[in-house]
C-alpha cells in the first residue's frame, strides 16, 4: 500500500483513484508538451509523474483508485500561492530538496488536503503548474493514455516526458522507462515469476467445493494492490479439475461485481495448475510458437499463487481470450467468441450447444454467423464451395492454427479431436478464425497431419487447393519451431521456476520430471 507522507512534504499525502474510462486502448499515442525544456528550473519544482487513468496502480487513504500527479523539487520550496490549474495548494505545504509530493486529481477535496478540485480526461486534457505570480511554469498536454500508464520524467527532473507502465509514485523515477505503454505487459513478464494472492471466505470455499464453476466473491492482491470484490471460480475439465484440497486452478473475473474494475488493463485472470504438463514449460513454448506465426494466442507467465496466506504453488498465468485479448489481434474486438467443449464442433449439429463465450456488441445475437458456417460445411467439399468458405473463414490463419497443433503434437486440440478450441467472428471481415487453447498436453505424442478429426479441418483438407495451403502452413510452423531456441528458453525458465516448484505443497509432478520434460521438448 502506497500510504505515505512523502519525504519533504507538508500536509499529509495519501494515494487514491476510481473513475474508470477504458475507451482508449492501451498504447494509443501520447502527446506531452512540457514548458521549460531544461528540466526542473521552474523555481525548483515541476510536474514529475502523472497517471491520468489509474485503474489499479495505487490507492489513497480511502482505498480508492483516482488519478494523481507527483511533483518533484530540486530545492526547498514553499508551495503557498502555487496552483494546479485553478486549485491552490493548502497553506503551509512545502517540499524539501529532493522531495516528492503526490496530489490526487479526483475533485474530492473532502477526502483530504491534497485532493485537488481537478479532474483529467485521459483521452485529452491539459495540466498546468502555476507559480504564485500567475505564470505557468509547467504544462503537460496529454492525449490517449491507456489504463495504468504514467507520464513521467525519466529520471526525475529530466527535460523530456515519456509514457511508461513503470509507475513509481513517491519513489525515484528510473532512468529507463522501458518501451511498453501497455499495462497488461506487467502481468506477463518474460523474465520473472509474478506473485498473485487470493482471499476467500470459509463460505466462499464451501460454495466452490459444491459448485466449482460458479464464481464467488473474494479478493485479489497483485504488486501490493488489493482489489475487491472479484469473482473467483475454479477451472479445468476431467483431466485437470482439482478441488481446493488439491492443486485447484483458478479463474478470476476482476470486474464480476464492479463493472469497469480492471487489474493492469485486464478484466480476467486465468491461473492454470499445470497438472497435465509436468514440464511446466510446454504451454510456454507452444503459445510462443503460435504468436511468432501471427496466430492470435495468449501471452503467459509463471506465477506463485497464495490463497488466504497459504502458498498454493507454481501456476501458469494464461492470458484470457476476452475483449482486451481480441483487441490485440483483431480489427474489431466486439464480435462473437465461441468455445467448444470435448467433442463439440462447428457443424450444424452443434450450433445451439457450443458455448457463446462472448456475445459481441457489434455482432449477431442469434448465432446466424455459426449457422452460415455450418451450412457451408454441410456441402460436399469442392473448389466452388471453398469460395463460400473463404468468405466465412480466415483460412490462412486457421490453417496455421491447425498446422501448429500438428507440429506440437496437440492431441487435445481441434485437429486431433475437437476440444480446447475457440472460434472468433470478426464483424469487420465477417470471417471466423480458429484460436488455439489448452496446449498443456503437447510435445509428447505425434499427430497424423493428414487424419484430422475436426470437421472444419477434414473439409478443408478434402479440397486440393486448400490442402496445398495447409501443406505450406505445415512447413511454415515446422520451420519456425526448428528455428526456435527451445533449449535456450528452457535454460532461462528452468532455474527461474525450479525453486517455486520444489516448494509447491500441492504439486503432482517432481522437479526431476520438470527438468526431463524441458529437455525432451
Amino acid at each position: 500500500m502506497w500510504w505515505s507522507i512523502l519525504a519533504g512534504c507538508g500536509p499529509g499525502t495519501l494515494v487514491a483513484p476510481p473513475e474508470v474510462d477504458h475507451a482508449a486502448p492501451p498504447g494509443l499515442a501520447v502527446v506531452v508538451e512540457s514548458v521549460g525544456a531544461a528540466g526542473v528550473t521552474f523555481g525548483g519544482v515541476a510536474l514529475n509523474e502523472l497517471q491520468p487513468s489509474n485503474d489499479s496502480t495505487i490507492t489513497d487513504e480511502a482505498g480508492d483508485f483516482d488519478d494523481w500527479v507527483e511533483l518533484y523539487a530540486t530545492e526547498a520550496v514553499a508551495l503557498d500561492g502555487w496552483a494546479l490549474g485553478k486549485w491552490l495548494f493548502p497553506p503551509g505545504t512545502a517540499m524539501a530538496a529532493g522531495g516528492r509530493l503526490i496530489v490526487w486529481l479526483d475533485d474530492e477535496p473532502a477526502e483530504g488536503t491534497l485532493h485537488a478540485t481537478v479532474g483529467l480526461d485521459a483521452d485529452g486534457d491539459v495540466l498546468e503548474l502555476v507559480a504564485p505570480d500567475g505564470s505557468v511554469v509547467d504544462t503537460w498536454t496529454i492525449a490517449g493514455t491507456g489504463p495504468d500508464v504514467v507520464l513521467g520524467r525519466f529520471p526525475d527532473g529530466d527535460p523530456f516526458v515519456s509514457p511508461s507502465i513503470l509507475a513509481t509514485p513517491g519513489e525515484p523515477n528510473p532512468a529507463d522507462p522501458g518501451l511498453s505503454v501497455d499495462a497488461t505487459d506487467q502481468m506477463f513478464p518474460t523474465d520473472a515469476v509474478i506473485r498473485v494472492e487470493l482471499e476467500l471466505s470459509a463460505g466462499g470455499q464451501a460454495d466452490l467445493d459444491a459448485d466449482p464453476y460458479t464464481a464467488v466473491p473474494g479478493a485479489l492482491i497483485f504488486d501490493g494492490v488489493r482489489i475487491e470484490p472479484v469473482g473467483i471460480a475454479l477451472k479445468g475439465q476431467a483431466g485437470s479439475l482439482r478441488d481446493l484440497d488439491h492443486k485447484a486452478a483458478f479463474r478470476i473475473e476482476v470486474d464480476q461485481y464492479l463493472p469497469g474494475q480492471w487489474l493492469r488493463g485486464l478484466e480476467n485472470i486465468t491461473l492454470n495448475n499445470m497438472v497435465q504438463d509436468d514440464s511446466c514449460f510446454h504451454e510456454t513454448v507452444a503459445y510462443e510458437l503460435f504468436r511468432e506465426a501471427g496466430i492470435p494466442s495468449p501471452r503467459v507467465a509463471h506465477a506463485e499463487v497464495y490463497l488466504n496466506g497459504e502458498y498454493r504453488g507454481l501456476y501458469l498465468h494464461v492470458e484470457s481470450p476476452d475483449e482486451q485479448f481480441l483487441a490485440r489481434w483483431f480489427a474489431n474486438p466486439n464480435g462473437n467468441l465461441y468455445e467448444g467443449e470435448y467433442g463439440q464442433d462447428v457443424t450444424l449439429a452443434w450450433v445451439e450447444s457450443v458455448d457463446l463465450d462472448q456475445q459481441g456488441s457489434e455482432d449477431v445475437a442469434d448465432r446466424s454467423d455459426l449457422v452460415a458456417l455450418g451450412e457451408v460445411l454441410a456441402l460436399p467439399p469442392s473448389e466452388e464451395a471453398a469460395l463460400a468458405l473463404e468468405a466465412l473463414v480466415d483460412i490462412d490463419t486457421t490453417m496455421l492454427t491447425l498446422a501448429g497443433e500438428v507440429v506440437i503434437g496437440h492431441v487435445d486440440g481441434y485437429f486431433a479431436y475437437p476440444n480446447n478450441w475457440r472460434m472468433y467472428h470478426d464483424p469487420s471481415t465477417g470471417q471466423f478464425t480458429l484460436l488455439p487453447w489448452g496446449v498443456d498436453q503437447t510435445f509428447l505424442w505425434a499427430v497424423d497431419p493428414y487424419d484430422p478429426y475436426g470437421d472444419l479441418a477434414w473439409w478443408m483438407l478434402e479440397v486440393p487447393s486448400l490442402r496445398v495451403r495447409y501443406d505450406l502452413a505445415l512447413w511454415d510452423l515446422a520451420d519456425r519451431l526448428a528455428a526456435m531456441d527451445v533449449a535456450g528458453l528452457a535454460a532461462q525458465v528452468g532455474p527461474r521456476i525450479e525453486p517455486f516448484l520444489a516448494t509447491d505443497p500441492y504439486r503432482e509432478g517432481s522437479v526431476e520430471e520438470m527438468v526431463g520434460g524441458m529437455e525432451g521438448t
